[in-house]
């Protein structure tokens, strides 16, 4: 999975120097819409790595509504 990943973003990062570089438009719309096929592609393998623990999920926001409660009760 790691290899798949670091496959994948390479091959996004190549797409965006074929459309920095392209001078036909129609390449150029072909490389994005790659782009955005390989971006949900690595979305999946990045739900499937989390999923077996193989890697950490992103940081989530703290809950503020339980927050501002904890607080509360410490306070009475």
């Amino acid at each position: 999975m790691y290899h798949k990943s670091l496959f994948s973003s390479t091959s996004i990062s190549f797409y965006g120097v074929a459309i920095g570089t392209s001078l036909r438009a129609d390449l150029t719309m072909h490389f994005s819409r790659l782009s955005a096929e390989l971006g949900v592609y690595m979305s999946d393998g990045m739900d499937i790595m989390i999923k077996n623990k193989w890697m950490e999920q992103a940081p989530m926001t703290e809950d503020r509504k339980k927050l501002v409660k904890k607080m509360i009760e410490k306070q009475n």
